[in-house]
């Protein structure tokens, strides 16, 4: 048996440890808001030296602009690019609609392209609104039960339940991949491996241990296990 101070102190980390998801969840839902990440409808890849246009997007600004597959990138404006990451970091650097000019080798003959830089799609970002509130709900809901409720069999498996969804479906990474996203890149990661796993052995075990797993103990690492899959 826990001891009050143990219990206690078991509630109070719980807790903590949700207000600082939650916290973390709110600013980033902010910078899901807030960030557009340009780009010029080009996947430049490095090769030798040179920085050719692999791919185009048949409706992306490059392409409307002119440019085409296997043109070799020299130059935007007045900087010199020689790696896929120089056009990142000037597209970073750039605004909504600004005109980059692109200068590329086509065939041995230099040729000049001016095109206005776009953000990319940001997808159904009402869907994600949707999955953040809801953990964010049970994330409130699964610290509450746990608090209230502490010491009863189950509840911390709950709390636990909660929290991975909250990981898996309430945090999402931006792209832009500076610190921040990364942490959050991360998060989702852990979220999404440990949930399935944590749901489907919370379902096999609550309200009462299912008798096939109290004769097959080897059930519950099992499903650890292909979670990792």
């Amino acid at each position: 048996m826990l001891g009050p101070g143990t219990r206690s102190f078991k509630v109070a980390l719980a807790l903590a440890t949700t207000g600082i998801l939650l916290t973390l969840g709110a600013h980033n839902i902010a910078l899901k808001a807030s960030f557009r990440l340009l780009d010029d409808g080009v996947f430049w890849e490095g090769r030798q030296g040179q920085v050719i246009a692999k791919r185009l997007d048949p409706g992306g600004p490059a392409a409307k602009a002119g440019l085409r597959k296997g043109d070799v990138l020299v130059a935007i404006g007045d900087t010199a690019v020689s790696a896929p990451t120089d056009v990142r970091e000037i597209l970073d650097r750039s605004g909504e609609g600004q005109a980059l000019t692109y200068q590329v080798i086509r065939v041995d003959e230099r040729s000049a392209f001016v095109l206005s830089i776009a953000p990319l799609p940001r997808g159904n970002v009402g869907l994600y609104y949707f999955l953040a509130v809801v953990g964010t709900f049970s994330l409130i809901v699964g610290s509450v039960v746990y608090a209230r409720r502490r010491g009863v069999a189950g509840t911390a498996h709950f709390y636990f339940l909660c929290l991975f969804w909250f990981l898996a479906y309430g945090i999402s990474f931006t792209g832009k991949l500076n610190i921040w996203d990364s942490a959050f890149y991360w998060m989702d990661r852990v979220g999404l491996f440990f949930f399935p796993p944590i749901f489907l052995h919370f379902a096999l075990a609550f309200p009462e241990r299912k008798a096939f797993v109290d004769k097959r103990r080897w059930v519950f690492p099992l499903l650890y296990l292909l979670g990792r899959h």
